[in-house]
């Protein structure tokens, strides 16, 4: 395993983070909660340390059976949470004691709001997260789905020390605002980046997934023309994974570790072969040569410049506290 230092800290995180997304099984498919703790021990013994969560994964079960799989182990583990459905500060107080009373902890190391509330002033909820720091129930304050703007903002209240936006091969839409982050000492924690899955290299046909996935409502790698384009990308990934002999997960998540501003990348886990084989990816790197060919060939096939953009409102009524809506990429209509 990899690992890189927290900037402004003395905390050495893995390249590799446990993502809490698909843990608890809501509308990812069936997963088993003890093959799922084998898999996180699994990765855990392989040298990650890192794990993400939140309330509204598998309706709070993802917390409940993340703090199960690290009981005898809170010391190995840099964990994190966030601040879902909402940022006003009686709320975010109120909150985090749930979310640590389900981890099983008295602190987190990172909390996070996970999305931005426009029905609360940034400025109320950063010093919501602010106190709780000096009441030691969580040690460093993080955003999730910030632009620039709103991140400078916040600064102005607390120290933003981790920023976790979508990034990965096939999604590259937010490398300027990765780059600021890495610019401005901000630490940047991935999801989304396996592209859903489809940088796995297990779908090479459009997939029939149940309408509430999040693999066609939240990303939009499934769909066409962008999915044919994605299979194109695939190709050149192909060849070099049979060059190393390894998975072509490997090689995309290499891809994305490697990115200098990237601190660590979020992969969902819920079985052992996986969460072995994906941490075996960091028993090599890509060549400069193979970053190039791979950087080339996502520029050739234009994935940068089409596809669908997704469409963020706040919704009290909806799953997450918020609705999705699919767009044209340069379609500036009204979103509503």
């Amino acid at each position: 395993m990899r690992y890189k230092k927290l900037y402004g800290t003395s905390e050495e995180i893995s390249v590799m983070g446990l993502g809490g997304w698909a843990v608890g099984g809501q509308n990812y498919g069936p997963t088993e909660d003890s093959e799922t703790i084998r898999a996180i021990h699994a990765a855990l013994d392989m040298g990650v340390n890192f794990i993400d969560t939140a309330p509204d994964y598998g309706q709070k079960n993802s917390e409940a059976l993340i703090g199960k799989a690290i009981k005898d182990r809170r010391d190995k583990v840099f964990l994190t949470t966030k601040l879902d459905r909402g940022g006003g500060y009686d709320y975010a107080m109120e909150q985090i004691d749930k979310s640590l009373e389900r981890l099983g902890v008295d602190y987190v190391d990172a909390y996070y709001l996970h999305w931005p509330d426009t029905r609360v002033p940034i400025e109320e909820s950063m010093s919501a997260f602010r106190d709780l720091q000096k009441a030691g129930k969580i040690r460093y304050v993080g955003v999730s789905n910030f632009d620039i703007a709103l991140l400078e903002e916040a600064q102005k209240t607390v120290k933003i020390q981790l920023m976790q936006p979508p990034f990965s091969l096939v999604d590259q839409r937010q490398r300027e605002r990765l780059e600021w982050c890495e610019s401005h000492g901000i630490n940047i924690v991935t999801y989304g980046s396996l592209g859903g899955g489809i940088l796995t290299g297990r779908y090479r046909t459009l997939p029939e997934f149940d309408e509430k996935d999040p693999r066609i409502t939240f990303y939009d790698f499934f769909k066409e023309p962008k999915f044919s384009k994605c299979m194109e990308l695939l190709a050149v990934l192909d060849k070099i994974a049979a060059d190393h002999k390894v998975p072509v997960s490997q090689v995309a998540i290499n891809w994305v570790s490697q990115q200098s501003f990237v601190t660590t990348s979020l992969m969902g886990v819920t079985k052992v072969p996986h969460a072995k084989e994906n941490a075996a990816a960091f028993d090599w790197e890509l060549s400069p040569e193979e970053l190039g060919a791979i950087d080339d060939e996502y520029e050739r096939v234009g994935l940068g410049r089409m596809g669908w953009q997704k469409s963020v409102i706040q919704d009290e009524t909806a799953e997450h506290g918020i609705r999705v809506k699919w767009i044209p990429y340069g379609d500036e209509t009204e979103r509503k």
